[in-house]
């Protein structure tokens, strides 16, 4: 309503009038590019939002990785701030009593709080990132490596099939100087070897193949 009212023949101002149309041109398209960015991020956006978080070389690979994340994060981003501004509203239509009784937390509020808690104190190395794109590497001709995820912890990364825990494909056991790769036996126990670098685990494609077809042929 206040941009209709500076075309009123009271308040006319060419300058004005061509300056707000400018803006709400490029508002509009400006909006049109978020919007598909949000869907579907480009190339371009991907690789600009990974170099503010990721040092490595951006490969293909790492692209389409943080394709994912990227899309997942804005999502995010949005549901939060949605919340927030429901938070918000609620807050101020909301008049508590003069006196009111203790609110304890419940079960589900408390668990939710130490997740929060126990995600925080998680920290993701580049190892970590560098050695899940390796086993995508050595998968991407066994299996679509879009079922390949990370699933990081306090003790160890771990890399699954499907995002199940239930089908562990290596555990990164990166968290001391020496670096283990935890390769998976059928009966889902470990075989710790020690390696020194992150490309040692391609030494290890046949046991990671192996562990990865056995999953697929269940």
């Amino acid at each position: 309503m206040l941009n209709l009212r500076k075309f009123t023949k009271s308040a006319f101002n060419l300058d004005e009038i061509i300056t707000t149309a400018s803006e709400l041109k490029y508002t509009a398209a400006i909006k049109k590019i978020l919007s598909a960015e949000f869907e579907s991020p480009s190339d371009e956006y991907v690789t600009f939002l990974t170099r503010q978080v990721y040092s490595g070389k951006i490969m293909q690979s790492v692209r389409d990785q943080f394709s994912e994340i990227i899309r997942k994060a804005m999502r995010s981003f949005m549901n939060d701030k949605i919340n927030q501004r429901l938070k918000q509203a609620i807050d101020e239509d909301v008049v508590l009593p003069q006196t009111s009784t203790p609110v304890t937390e419940s079960e589900e509020e408390v668990e939710a709080d130490s997740e929060l808690e126990r995600k925080a104190e998680i920290h993701t190395t580049e190892d970590e990132i560098e050695g899940f794109f390796a086993i995508k590497s050595i998968l991407r001709d066994t299996i679509n490596v879009k079922r390949v995820h990370m699933r990081d912890t306090k003790s160890y990364c771990g890399i699954l099939l499907d995002d199940n825990n239930r089908k562990p494909i290596v555990r990164l056991r990166f968290n001391r100087d020496q670096k283990y790769l935890a390769l998976i036996n059928e009966d889902k126990s470990e075989n710790r070897v020690p390696i020194e670098t992150v490309d040692d685990i391609y030494s290890y494609a046949t046991q990671i193949i192996e562990t990865v077809n056995h999953y697929v042929s269940e």
